[in-house]
């Protein structure tokens, strides 16, 4: 599933309206429109670029979802670039992105499941419909998040056990909401588990601890 939209500067935009100065720096892609352009491969793999009208890029983001249980998953991000940078600095670029969106999906994920356990009693697979039900589309990119509602509720019924997992949430009641602060808490949500940016941590305190002997 591919879905393209016209590329648009926004944080250029919103540095020149605060500062009252238009850019100086011209680049090639002011020259040459790029799309927007992600693709989803089934089952957990999501790709974005800004693509020119060869399909050309300089850089990809890569983001794999990954469940482990119902209403449970392992989110992964990675980018393939010309420059390489080390991994540590791009997840200081990818959590201030992903976390616009982080403590939505925390807050979403109570009303899906509870709507997805109404729907697969007695439901016919592929027909449910619990998340297309569940929102309101107006921007053309998510013409791709259609699909992808349609595509869960087609599929995902058929996982083992999940009918079982959901009909246990609906007897039962979810767990609470998590706190914003619990949900946007770096050091566990990302650096406890991630060892690029734990070795920076540690390599940072060994060097404030041999600044303070000196």
């Amino acid at each position: 599933i591919t879905s393209r939209v016209d590329a648009v500067k926004k944080l250029q935009k919103v540095n020149e309206m605060r500062t009252g100065q238009k850019s100086k720096k011209e680049s090639k892609n002011d020259v040459t429109p790029q799309k927007a352009t992600s693709t989803y491969h089934a089952p957990s793999l999501m790709k974005t670029a800004r693509r020119d009208e060869n399909g050309t890029t300089a850089f990809v983001i890569g983001f794999f979802v990954c469940p482990t249980g119902t209403g449970k998953s392992r989110f992964m991000a990675t980018t393939v670039g010309k420059a390489a940078t080390p991994r540590w600095t791009q997840s200081l670029f990818f959590n201030n992105f992903l976390d616009q969106d982080t403590y939505l999906l925390a807050t979403q994920q109570k009303h899906v499941l509870e709507a997805e356990a109404k729907a697969t009693t007695g439901a016919t697979f592929g027909t449910t419909n619990a998340r297309k039900k569940l929102y309101v589309y107006r921007s053309p990119t998510e013409k791709m998040a259609v699909k992808l509602a349609s595509f869960f509720d087609a599929t995902l019924p058929r996982a083992p056990n999940r009918l079982a997992a959901l009909q246990t949430l609906k007897n039962a009641p979810l767990a609470p909401i998590p706190s914003r602060n619990a949900v946007l808490d770096r050091y566990e949500q990302h650096t406890r588990v991630c060892q690029d940016s734990m070795d920076v941590v540690q390599n940072c305190n060994h060097i404030m601890r041999s600044s303070k002997v000196a």
